[in-house]
């Protein structure tokens, strides 16, 4: 186990980037398991980028990732009383969420048979700044949302990786989508 103080992680250049976590960071990994690298952090999370800043306020905070010679394989993040501000007029709250991606190696580029990466969400309590005029009120119950990539995984979500992503046969498939909004 490692308690890391103030961690931070920044870049410059073209597209400057900077993330401060909370005032303690705990990271652990087991000899047993060197390829999973678990994360807690609950607190004050800033990230700056692209001109704007967003802070996150935690109650509690896990990160698990699965990695191999190739790159991560695994995500799986959990947060509850969830606090967003900058990211939009007025703070957005939300009680709990847990995101997990998974990403496949082993898939022969053109196999689109076998998903290369999913993706699953799962947001409870969603309660919309006030300033924004949701026809279905100011709070999500819930929300559920699965994802599977086929094909490549594009190298970014700009213009030209998407488009070569596309052209190689790439496809999003929406396997579940589900939302409980309004009365």
């Amino acid at each position: 186990e490692l308690a890391i103080r103030h961690p931070r992680i920044s870049r410059t250049g073209e597209r400057p980037f900077l993330w401060q976590g909370p005032e303690r960071l705990v990271a652990r990994i087991s000899s047993l398991a060197p390829d999973h690298l678990v994360l807690q952090g609950g607190g004050a999370h800033r990230i700056e980028a692209d001109n704007r800043q967003i802070l996150l306020t935690l109650g509690q905070a896990q990160a698990s990732l699965d990695m191999t010679a190739q790159g991560l394989r695994g995500l799986q993040l959990a947060v509850e009383n969830v606090e967003i501000e900058g990211a939009f007029s007025q703070p957005a709250r939300l009680s709990r969420l847990t995101l997990e991606i998974s990403r496949r190696f082993d898939v022969a580029l053109e196999d689109l048979q076998t998903p290369t990466a999913t993706l699953a969400l799962f947001a409870e309590r969603i309660a919309l700044p006030p300033d924004v005029k949701a026809p279905l009120g100011e709070e999500i119950a819930k929300l559920n949302l699965s994802l599977a990539l086929f094909g490549p995984v594009p190298g970014g979500l700009q213009a030209d990786p998407l488009k070569s992503w596309s052209d190689a046969g790439g496809i999003l498939d929406l396997k579940a989508l589900h939302l409980e909004w309004g009365p």
